[in-house]
């Protein structure tokens, strides 16, 4: 699901602005997952009384999704698909460096293949970067996006020691939400028409699976 939003994101940006399909993406993960633990399950309860780490994790996604879109809109979704990747590699070193998690040889090696892969496609694209400030931002918006999607998976890390993963989600969902909304181009609900409407349902689906 990750690696088909890139491209899914690039073509809701012909319809929507990248604050409208940011936010959208929350909102529509929150009604449906608020509804179905309402229903069936439990868990609301979290929203009552929101954990601060909770609400850390929810601001954080929410620039995560802002600034990948971003850097999708700047650039394209190659260019961002590849710089996110930075996002688990940083994850891997705070496993170890805050929650003294075992790294082995074998994985000792993956980061020198990766870091060596970054180095090699940041040569590939310097010159992208040069003759064209806005691929320079698109950039950063992503690397932006990478750091803030670790800090997520921290407090989310912390939070799992108490709560379940869907009332973490739900928290997470409605904080980003509400931290979007003066992001929003309302009136472009009105003018995306079918073809529109359909992906941005379709990455509000990508962004519940994912996550659930």
């Amino acid at each position: 699901l990750w690696g088909v939003l890139p491209i899914i994101l690039k073509l809701g940006l012909n319809y929507y602005s990248v604050g409208t399909i940011a936010w959208f993406r929350f909102f529509f993960s929150f009604v449906v997952l608020f509804w179905f633990l309402f229903t069936f399950r439990s868990g609301c309860g979290v929203l009552l009384h929101p954990p601060i780490i909770g609400i850390l994790g929810g601001s954080a996604l929410a620039v995560n999704y802002f600034g990948m879109t971003q850097g999708i809109h700047l650039s394209g979704a190659s260019n961002a698909a590849i710089i996110i990747q930075v996002a688990p590699l940083l994850l891997v070193i705070v496993g170890v460096l805050f929650f003294k998690e075992v790294i082995r040889l074998i994985q000792l090696m993956g980061i020198a293949i990766a870091i060596i892969g970054f180095y090699l496609f940041y040569l590939d694209r310097v010159g992208n970067a040069v003759n064209n400030p806005s691929f320079s931002a698109a950039n950063g918006w992503v690397l932006v996006a990478a750091v803030v999607w670790v800090l997520y998976m921290t407090c989310q890390k912390q939070l799992s020691i108490k709560y379940s993963a869907q009332s973490i989600n739900l928290l997470v969902y409605a904080v980003a939400m509400v931290m979007l909304i003066p992001m929003v181009e309302w009136n472009e609900f009105f003018k995306g028409g079918a073809v529109g409407w359909f992906l941005l349902i379709t990455l509000g689906l990508n962004t519940l699976l994912a996550y659930g």
